[in-house]
């Protein structure tokens, strides 16, 4: 299949290209195997063996598809409630209740379906999933992304202390026992190119030193993905430290037990001290950027553009749904914006989130922080085609229109207008503008 589209995709932190006419070409697995420049007007010179060529409609452009490195399947049902409350008193009011639930797999069945098929309806290609602490919940969510086409990190949440009784682990090596379960149904049964297991502890309060301990154990030996939150909330870190008195900092917590790896996700970072800024970049670990979740649970507000100025480039953004109120990550670009220059003023400083970065923590900042972006992230060759087809002027989405007379757009560069439509879509743009969706190749939205 031949894709022959303008593209905008991400190359680096600070460059974004803007590409009036290309071509793409992907193969039957799904694979990019190159990438055509072409004059305006030019034909696609059509393949040796016969490829179908799919041109773009009117106003039509392909961006990557994008990546979640942040969101809670079995948190969905409360989108939108408990913003009055502060993280810890969320969790245990809100959160803690609705994800017990998932006890039972026919909820965990119906449930997750919806989940994965809303992710996917809004762009999301990728996502990193905290299940819940159930395991037969947690490989229905991983057989859910294989079975819909969603790419994916799936991980069973592991707890076993400061949690209420009726959502814990029975016990430390229970919880080790049953992630090791889930770990080998993916890799053994499942066997999808597309889910991959995550150890996901929630939380320092939440695990035990022993269970952080054979977790991280488990995860050296494995080389496997782990996620977990970090540095939310200054509530949550005073706990923290009061639990694990002997630990330099709450980074230090997780490095001291083998959590922190290359291929780590730490959700929220919002009060990093610059030691543990040099930590997580010791070990080359990613920072999920969680803003609205961030701004909703009153927590703080991570100034990922000073890390990235800094050369912490292994950033993404994340929906932590339901501490963030909408699905997909859209939402999550225009809130760092915002929070991005809500600290340009509050600190009379004149940088902040130029696009660029904003759409590079949108697609190849988080495949990096998924430790993904060899196979993710843009349109380079060698890599999958995770894509979405967008028209910014869906007659569907009413608050984007080109006017009856565009004298400007007639007098304007085509490369001009489409970084005009480009940016009108990320901040102005709905599910309604997306057209279709692509992961591996196959069309799944």
């Amino acid at each position: 299949m031949i894709y022959v589209y303008p593209i905008i995709h991400s190359l680096d932190v600070d460059t974004l290209e803007y590409a009036e006419r290309v071509a793409i070409h992907v193969s039957d697995s799904g694979t990019i195997t190159q990438v055509e420049y072409l004059d305006a007007g030019s034909e696609v010179e059509v393949g040796r063996e016969g490829e179908e060529v799919v041109y773009a409609n009117d106003d039509e452009f392909l961006v990557p598809g994008l990546v979640d490195t942040h969101a809670h399947a079995p948190q969905f049902t409360n989108i939108g409630y408990g913003f009055n409350l502060e993280l810890l008193d969320w969790l245990n009011e809100v959160t803690f209740p609705t994800e017990a639930s998932y006890r039972d797999a026919a909820i965990a069945e119906a449930d997750f379906k919806r989940v994965v098929d809303a992710t996917l309806s809004v762009g999301t290609t990728t996502c990193s999933y905290y299940s819940s602490l159930h395991l037969d919940a947690t490989k229905i969510l991983a057989r859910v992304c294989h079975s819909r086409g969603q790419r994916a990190l799936v991980g069973k949440v592991n707890m076993d202390s400061n949690s209420p009784d009726y959502y814990r682990d029975a016990s430390a090596e229970e919880s080790l026992q049953q992630t090791i379960e889930y770990v080998e149904y993916v890799r053994n049964t499942l066997q999808s190119t597309l889910v991959h297991p995550v150890i996901t502890p929630r939380f320092a309060i939440c695990c035990s030193s022993e269970l952080l301990h054979k977790l991280g154990q488990y995860i050296q030996q494995q080389d496997v993905h782990v996620q977990t939150h970090l540095s939310e909330n200054k509530g949550e870190i005073d706990f923290t430290m009061s639990l694990y008195p002997d630990d330099a900092s709450y980074t230090h917590i997780y490095a001291n037990r083998g959590i922190l790896t290359s291929k780590s996700i730490l959700a929220h970072c919002c009060h990093l001290s610059k030691q543990e800024v040099e930590l997580v970049r010791q070990f080359n670990s990613g920072i999920s950027h969680c803003p609205t979740s961030n701004f909703n649970l009153r927590s703080g507000i991570t100034d990922v553009n000073e890390l990235l100025s800094n050369g912490l480039h292994k950033i993404g953004l994340g929906s932590d749904c339901s501490g963030g109120y909408e699905v997909g990550i859209l939402q999550s670009l225009r809130t760092a914006s915002t929070a991005s220059k809500a600290l340009s003023i509050m600190h009379s400083t004149p940088s902040y989130l130029s696009l660029d970065r904003l759409f590079y923590l949108a697609t190849l900042g988080g495949a990096r922080v998924l430790s993904l972006d060899n196979t993710i992230g843009n349109f380079r060759v060698g890599k999958q085609f995770d894509a979405l087809v967008i028209n910014p002027y869906t007659a569907a989405n009413k608050t984007l229109f080109q006017s009856v007379k565009p004298v400007n757009a007639q007098r304007e560069h085509k490369t001009h207008k489409l970084q005009r439509d480009f940016e009108r879509w990320l901040f102005a743009g709905t599910s309604a503008n997306i057209q279709k969706v692509f992961v591996d190749g196959k069309q799944v939205v």
